[in-house]
């Protein structure tokens, strides 16, 4: 087993602390997508926090909430909680127990966090705000798909107290009670700093949550019971681009995981194990080489002719599972693979039979699939991947070119690739 701890910088991700221009909202899983925090839809789509680019997920100014999700960083140390900072310094955090409805709030005692206000509190006044209507000009208050100012629908809540501030920086902050209940997240207030007996308006959490498909984290997550296991390989064609070879890593899906982190290093080489790459299912598509030319593998993306170590790690809101054991791969050369089969190409009236043999010391273990490609006779194009053939214990080495896609009367030229 291979100790992979302590591949990233640590840093708690939570409700109330600062974020470029507001203050971040509470955590939150998206259905069926990663977990991440919130905070005000009208604030930035580009975010840091901790130093670290926060990727945006979905959100903006809806007509029914004023939200979006950013996703935290990958990293054994960037830890999503369900805290947010409920008193006056950051040591002060409590635990998200639930979410409110709406209906409900009506007279409710709340209190809102603010990156440069801090805590204050104030009584729920107005349950049926609408920005349109609040702001002097909320003609772009809200907005559509197109980002097209609209009418924004009266479901947004007002709260004012005494002592209630805000300041600019403060939307997206957690608006809560003193249960750890979830209300909303603040989207506007009408002051500036140092005032007091201001009122906030915030977007309410139920309508967060169905307006971003999200749900808000009310306890805290748990690590993956156990590491990702039975991990395998094979070399195929990248999905994401034909003219691209691939190493796909493949292994058993582990309960309670939204992710996998995957690290590789060379064997042998005394270098710590390098996170290469993230992946939502247990597969992982590690680019081997990449060439348009049949004679070449260059510029390889992975350095042929070394052996290498992968593991993989499963990844729930950024708490990882143990890593895999050790998975080893060799990456042939590509000049070993070069130049050696014997090729014959009789043709039949389903079109050019394809048949070719191995040239000692290459042999069927060094070879996962070929490429063919076919090039016309005097047409000034260069040579084209017409199709691939799977090396097999029981198949090798052959390849029918169909007459349907043979011009009558052409000479064509082939070449056959081994890839490994």
């Amino acid at each position: 087993m291979t100790n992979a701890s302590g591949f990233a910088k640590t840093a708690n991700f939570r409700a109330g602390d600062a974020i470029w221009g507001c203050t971040t909202g509470f955590a939150a899983k998206r259905v069926g997508g990663p977990y991440g925090i919130l905070t005000a839809g009208h604030c930035a789509a580009h975010q840091t926090m901790h130093g670290e680019r926060l990727p945006f997920v979905v959100g903006g100014k809806g007509t029914r909430a004023d939200a979006q999700l950013h996703q935290i960083p990958l990293g054994s140390s960037r830890q999503l909680t369900n805290d947010y900072v409920c008193g006056a310094n950051a040591d002060s955090v409590c635990e998200v127990t639930g979410t409110a409805q709406r209906a409900d709030m009506m007279g409710d005692y709340v209190c809102h966090t603010g990156k440069n206000s801090g805590v204050s509190c104030g009584t729920a006044t107005d349950i049926t705000i609408s920005l349109t209507e609040w702001y002097d000009d909320g003609s772009n208050a809200c907005e559509d798909k197109d980002e097209t100012g609209i009418a924004c629908e009266s479901v947004f809540v007002e709260a004012h107290g005494s002592n209630m501030e805000i300041c600019i920086g403060d939307s997206g902050g957690p608006v809560y009670d003193a249960n750890g209940i979830a209300y909303g997240i603040v989207t506007a207030g009408n002051g500036f700093c140092g005032q007091k007996n201001l009122y906030i308006i915030f977007s309410v959490a139920k309508e967060i949550e169905s307006y971003l498909n999200v749900k808000i984290l009310t306890e805290p997550v748990t690590a993956p019971g156990t590491a990702p296991q039975n991990l395998t390989s094979s070399l195929v064609h990248d999905p994401e681009s034909d003219s691209r070879v691939s190493l796909k890593l493949a292994w058993n899906p582990v309960d309670n995981a939204v992710g996998y982190s995957v690290y590789r290093r060379v064997s042998g080489s005394g270098s710590q194990y390098e996170h290469i790459g993230s992946a939502q299912q247990p597969t992982y598509f590690d680019p081997v080489a990449q060439s348009s030319d049949p004679d070449e593998i260059s510029p390889r993306l992975i350095g042929a002719g070394h052996q290498y170590q992968y593991i993989v790690r499963a990844n729930n809101a950024n708490h990882l599972s143990d890593p895999s054991s050790d998975f080893h791969i060799n990456i042939w050369a590509a000049k070993d693979l070069r130049a050696k089969t014997n090729l014959e190409a009789p043709l039949s009236d389903r079109g050019i039979q394809l048949n070719w043999t191995l040239i000692p010391p290459l042999n069927r273990d060094q070879v996962n699939f070929f490429r063919i490609y076919r090039r016309e006779v005097g047409s000034g194009q260069g040579y084209e991947n017409v199709g691939w053939k799977t090396v097999g214990w029981n198949k090798c080495c052959d390849y029918l070119d169909p007459i349907s896609k043979l011009r009558p009367g052409a000479e064509y030229v082939y070449r056959i690739r081994p890839i490994s």
